[in-house]
């Protein structure tokens, strides 16, 4: 585990299991087989594309700034899905039982992809708004789909 990936403050990776399911954490739960069956008024199971990324990242609001951070994320959020053609799926969740937690999930179709988002501009000035309202560096694993 590089420094990049310690512990947020007040954020552990025990209280990531806790609030999303140990599964949820590092795996793309939402993905299943082609035949899978899906109850009424859910999305179908897909497979992701061979070399697909998915990024979890995290970040813990400083100081009662859990709603501007959030603000701030969903319209990152739609920049993303509105302008980024090689972006699956992009989606900002709040803590449940962690205040002040912000996390995303994201997959891209490929390295190229990824590597578009985190040069955009939009990308880029989220990481400039953020960084007054939160208590420490965004951490960020990278995956891909095998």
């Amino acid at each position: 585990m590089t420094n990049a990936h310690r512990q947020g403050d007040g954020v552990t990776r025990r209280h990531l299991a806790k609030s999303l399911g140990a599964g949820a954490f590092m795996t793309a739960a939402f993905v299943g087989s082609a035949n899978a069956q899906t109850p009424a008024g859910t999305a179908p199971p897909f497979e992701l594309p061979q070399g697909a990324v998915t990024v979890v990242a995290y970040l813990q609001a400083s100081g009662g700034r859990e709603n501007k951070l959030a603000e701030i994320s969903s319209h990152l959020m739609a920049e993303v899905r509105e302008n980024e053609p090689g972006n699956l799926l992009f989606q900002t969740h709040r803590g449940a039982d962690v205040p002040g937690l912000i996390l995303f999930y994201e997959v891209f179709a490929t390295e190229e992809a990824f590597q578009a988002h985190k040069d955009a501009e939009h990308t880029k000035r989220w990481f400039r708004e953020i960084e007054p309202l939160v208590a420490g560096p965004v951490q960020v694993f990278v995956l891909r789909a095998v």
